[in-house]
């Protein structure tokens, strides 16, 4: 029986590797994707890189890795089979080390966020979760050592700020729990002075590089400015402050509150509309809603917000079994939550790849409530204890059913579709021999994925010079400044064909060069990476 298990363990494993290796063949990757790589690639040193990271919001973990797999070769590839590798590892730990049975092994890693979001996107994300799973797994060996578990929390902390979030929330848990065991006592031992330094150091080294980023961007924002705080507005005054702007300003908060609880809607039931090629962060119930509210908020977005609260409800109430599991949970998820809200109040709305650690958290709490038997009390019926487990085998099944539906579902869309634009753009280049002419990209954020795939600098009219990676943004420009811009790089440049790379076509006629299209690319997963191919030469005269 055990021999079977391990059969059916390794063909988990095997087979997440065969079609996770598919996926990232046929994955044309966007521009977030190839930025990591341009800076690392790009970059002269490993201190060149971490001042080159100063708008990325990201501590360097990731890109350091990048900077040693890109001293090796400079095909972009070798980053997706890296992230891929990770994403085995991460799979590994699920089949061969959680208590979870062999369906929820299974179901967990087709799931959505493990076998998509955070497999075939190249991203920061998946080598938190490998550090987190991993800190679950030394957890719950019998002997736990503490130093391994700071450093492994120190690690996860270094990848992206939600790892962070959850490793400190983690380390907390840590520490409540060796008190309340007995197991710390003060002073405590040099073993464990030792561990939370590692994970204080390394929590900290993650925390600057990321207030170095916001500080950077408040400091060039000029929006910042016109808060009435810093201006000088005395905001309780009633001459200025009426009833309709409270009203007004309670309902903005309000659906701020919404949008945040409905991250664990979109979380734990990622499905996507179906049928649509834009399918990549559009839930099926919140995408698009039609059902109006007298509230600035969608009957649908309120449909979603019950529903988290009652997914959120339920997982508690099955961690309340566990009296540090539940507490742990609900800590947990107010924080997450706190700063997504925190997140949308500065941006639009958070995305799939920052409220998909939602759902990972929620398996971390399952792995460790699964790892210990669960005590009863004398008041517990034999009905209740029977009760209890099926109810949550059938509720976390079925989670993790809708998971890997929208998982598999998903893969086989970037399987089918070009997921970004930029390979087939850039290949497109090479082939027809464009690389040896002068490229010129609008708007350079968008067409910096170019770059990536060309491995060669791009005109950035938007910047006026040339470059790969971007480093803050920068308004789009008329086309009449594009195009006097794409002149004078035809009059620095005798007898050479000027290359436009653009993402949306020309409305406007050039008087003194001739522009002539030559491709296009608009049909992708990704909306806004579409990309319109010129040649631009000057009048003979």
């Amino acid at each position: 029986m055990l021999s079977r298990a391990r059969h059916v363990e390794n063909t988990i494993i095997l087979c997440f590797s065969l079609f996770g290796l598919l996926g990232i063949l046929h994955h044309e990757m966007w521009r977030d994707e190839l930025q990591a790589w341009m800076l690392a690639r790009d970059s002269t040193s490993i201190i060149n890189l971490i001042q080159n990271m100063q708008y990325e919001g990201h501590p360097a973990l990731w890109h350091v890795c990048l900077y040693g797999l890109s001293q090796i070769t400079h095909n972009p590839l070798i980053m997706q089979v890296f992230h891929l590798g990770i994403s085995i590892g991460i799979v590994c730990l699920i089949a061969k080390f959680s208590p979870f049975s062999i369906l929820h092994k299974f179901l967990l890693s087709s799931s959505y966020f493990i076998f998509f979001e955070y497999t075939l996107i190249s991203r920061n994300y998946n080598m938190g979760i490998f550090f987190l799973f991993l800190f679950c797994v030394i957890y719950t060996h019998s002997y736990k050592n503490y130093l391994l578990l700071s450093i492994t929390l120190a690690l996860a902390a270094n990848t992206n700020i939600y790892a962070l979030i959850v490793s400190v929330i983690l380390a907390i848990f840590l520490v409540y729990e060796g008190f309340q065991s007995g197991k710390f006592h003060l002073p405590l031992p040099l073993k464990l002075l030792a561990s939370a330094f590692i994970f204080s150091f390394g929590g900290l080294v993650s925390a600057l590089q990321i207030l170095r980023v916001v500080i950077l961007k408040l400091s060039t924002t000029s929006s910042i400015h016109n808060l009435p705080i810093l201006n000088g507005q005395d905001l309780g005054t009633t001459s200025q402050v009426t009833k309709l702007d409270m009203v007004s300003a309670f309902f903005q908060d309000f659906k701020l509150v919404v949008d945040a609880i409905n991250s664990i809607w979109h979380s734990y039931i990622p499905f996507p509309r179906m049928f649509d090629l834009h399918f990549w962060n559009r839930n099926i119930l919140t995408f698009d809603p039609a059902i109006a509210s007298p509230f600035g908020i969608s009957g649908e977005e309120l449909l979603a917000c019950a529903f988290s609260l009652v997914l959120f409800g339920l997982a508690a109430y099955y961690f309340s079994q566990q009296r540090l599991i539940f507490w742990l949970y609900v800590f947990g998820n107010f924080i997450l939550l706190s700063f997504i809200q925190l997140l949308l109040s500065v941006y639009d709305k958070p995305y799939a790849r920052h409220y998909g650690y939602l759902f990972i958290f929620f398996i971390i709490c399952l792995w460790l409530f699964n790892s210990s038997p669960v005590k009863f009390g004398s008041d517990v019926t034999a009905v209740q204890k029977s009760f209890r487990p099926k109810v949550a085998f059938y509720f976390i099944t079925m989670i993790l059913l809708i998971q890997a539906t929208a998982g598999v579902y998903a893969v086989s869309m970037d399987y089918l579709f070009a997921f970004s634009n930029s390979k087939d753009t850039a290949s497109f280049i090479a082939k027809k021999g464009f690389q040896e002419a002068t490229i010129i990209g609008s708007q350079y954020r968008n067409v910096s994925v170019v770059s990536g795939y060309l491995d060669q600098p791009i005109y950035y009219p938007e910047l006026q010079q040339f470059g790969t990676f971007w480093t803050r943004g920068f308004p789009e420009i008329e086309e009449e400044q594009l195009l006097n811009e794409v002149e004078a790089q035809t009059n620095s440049v005798e007898d050479q064909t000027i290359l436009l790379v653009l993402t949306k076509p020309l409305s406007i006629k050039a008087t003194d060069i001739t522009i002539t299209q030559v491709a296009q690319f608009n049909h992708s997963i990704v909306p806004d990476e579409n990309f319109y191919l010129y040649t631009a030469q000057r009048l003979s005269r």
